[in-house]
């Protein structure tokens, strides 16, 4: 299984992060399990293994063949049967408001089909079409779409970047303050675009910087990130480490000793995680 990557086009800059797709090539009657782990972010995913659904959520119920999920909190695991065709699109964090003007907390830890919100049949066409550029022009045009006429929030983007830019100082206290709004309304209007409340989403960015550092080994012991990162102790960081993707750092270290294709390393900036194989 290769992780192969399409640019997303110029006029959807602002909405997708990262568009990807990968084939699984299982043998029969094996199953290849996937953790989904909190990223701060949607997305949008068509699967499909000969024109049916090939993923298996909590409770084995098969998930949509193409669907948009918000943002995740908790740790789940999907499974994968059979050969699939696997595309996905990966948002920046406000993208749900942005694209079906919906309020996003209402998809948090959640999912809908792609057809109930755009309120026409699309998987026919994304199981016909030719090829993956044909299913990626396919979506992308349908988001554009979408995206046309509405407007983007720039007080909701401000706050993402100085969250990303002051982690491990700011909180969801000192937020309003920039902008002039009360704390309730600040909070009303973050979680209607982000999908989640301030101080969760800090505590999901702080959680993934801290993924980036251990990934590019930014550190000489794993408290030096705790402390780094603004954690109260080495034992609060690893019950939020835990909290968020299943393992304790040092167990999350063993996993990346094994082929990780979902990895996206980067040493300059932080690639968000949302998926891992094992």
């Amino acid at each position: 299984m290769a992780i192969r990557t399409f640019t997303p086009p110029i006029y959807l800059n602002s909405i997708v992060r990262r568009i990807w797709h990968t084939d699984f090539q299982l043998p029969d009657d094996y199953c290849q399990s996937i953790r989904i782990l909190a990223n701060g972010a949607p997305g949008l995913i068509f699967q499909h293994s000969d024109g049916h659904s090939a993923v298996q959520g909590a409770g084995d119920s098969l998930l949509p063949i193409s669907y948009i999920y918000g943002q995740g909190i908790a740790p789940c695991v999907n499974s994968i049967r059979d050969s699939a065709f696997v595309c996905g699109f990966e948002f920046y964090p406000a993208a749900l408001k942005y694209l079906f003007g919906i309020d996003a907390s209402l998809l948090t830890n959640s999912l809908v089909e792609l057809e109930y919100l755009i309120g026409r049949r699309i998987n026919d066409q994304l199981l016909n079409a030719c090829d993956t550029k044909s299913v990626v022009n396919l979506l992308c045009t349908l988001l554009a779409q979408n995206l046309a006429g509405r407007k983007s929030n720039g007080f909701v983007e401000e706050s993402v970047r100085l969250i990303m830019k002051e982690t491990a100082a700011i909180t969801s206290a000192t937020l309003p303050s920039h902008f002039n709004i009360s704390k309730r309304q600040f909070q009303r209007r973050f979680k209607e675009h982000i999908g989640v409340c301030p101080e969760t989403y800090i505590r999901i960015i702080r959680f993934q910087k801290s993924i980036h550092w251990l990934q590019n080994q930014h550190y000489r012991k794993i408290n030096d990130i705790s402390y780094a990162l603004g954690y109260a102790d080495q034992s609060y960081f690893n019950r939020e480490f835990k909290f968020f993707s299943g393992y304790t750092p040092t167990e999350f270290l063993k996993t990346m000793t094994t082929q990780q294709p979902f990895y996206q390393r980067s040493e300059r900036s932080m690639v968000p995680i949302r998926i891992l194989s094992y």
